[in-house]
Parts: C-alpha cells; structure tokens; sequence
C-alpha cells in the first residue's frame, strides 16, 4: 500500500500466483490481483482455493504481532479441508525477488499465456518501483515450490490454469496471496 493508496481510503492491493516447478523450468500459470476489502479478499481467496481444488496448497504470508496470528487462524478456518502453508517474511523485497530473477533473467522462466499476461509483465518489469503485490506473490509462490519440491512431487495450487494430473516430475502448483 502507498502512502497515496492509504490516503485514498481505498483497500490495498492483494495478488495471488499459480505457479509450478517442472524440470527446473518456473511455469507461471496465472496471476490475479484485484482491490477489495479484508471480507471481500478472504472470499476471492476462498473462490480460488475450491476452484484449484484440494490437491493444491494455499500459501499465506503471516503478518507480525497478535494480529498476523488472529489472521493466520482466521484463513486456516477458512480454508478448512485445503492444504494452508504460512510464513512470515522480512528483509528487502528486492532481495527476496533475485534468485527467481536469476532464473528469469536465465530463461528458466515461462508464462502460461492468458489475459493475465500484460498486466503481469507491466508489475514485473518495473519492479521496483510502483506495485508490487503480483512480485510480491511470485517471488512467494516460487520458494513454497522449491520446498515442496524438495519433499515431494505433489501439486501446489490457485486460480485455474493447470489440469490437476498426477505426473512424474511435476512439481507441485503453488498459489500465493499477498
């Protein structure tokens, strides 16, 4: 959120990214971002986790304090039945985003193609500056992948895109709210 945005009164920025780690090879299979209020993005939140289905995992940042857990507990009951994962997160957003970058910049990196796309790549590109909640949600969605992918071969989840089919080496699709 902006100084400018708070001002405004209007909600923040949330974002969600479906991604997945096949062969080394980062698919990102889509992005939403939408400006809603905390009610209104816990549904889009849940939405998206019954249309991904209960295969694939929902990562969610926990905010410090009381109120990061009262939230965590709150999207736990929420998605009740889907696989949740939290975490927290600190230290610079710039920093966080390189070895994903690395991978771009290596052309490790694939978009699934989809109305999405422009949107995306606007944010991305600009990254730093400007918004920064699709960054934000990929940079996360990609280490939840690399986890996971470490432990086993499952899927990781969000908003549509990728056939829920068991393969060998696929990873898991992961989806990220921010």
């Amino acid at each position: 959120t902006t100084e400018q945005e708070a001002k405004s009164g209007k909600p923040a920025y949330s974002a969600g990214v479906k991604l997945k780690i096949v062969n080394d090879v980062v698919y990102i299979a889509d992005s939403k971002r939408w400006r809603k209020t905390a009610g209104q993005t816990r549904q889009s939140v849940k939405n998206i986790a019954s249309q991904d289905g209960i295969d694939c995992i929902v990562d969610i940042p926990q905010d410090p304090g009381q109120a990061g857990k009262d939230q965590r507990s709150s999207y736990f009951k929420l998605l009740h039945g889907y696989v949740v994962r939290y975490s927290t997160e600190s230290g610079n957003k710039v920093l966080r985003a390189e070895p994903l970058s690395a991978q771009a910049e290596a052309g490790n990196v694939k978009l699934v193609e989809g109305d999405w796309n422009r949107d995306f790549l606007d944010e991305i590109t600009f990254f730093p500056a400007g918004f920064k909640d699709q960054v934000d949600a990929t940079v996360r969605a990609y280490n939840r992948a690399l986890k996971e992918n470490k432990n086993n071969d499952n899927e990781i989840g969000a908003p549509g895109g990728f056939k829920k089919e068991k393969q060998e080496s696929t990873g898991k699709m992961i989806y990220y709210f921010v």
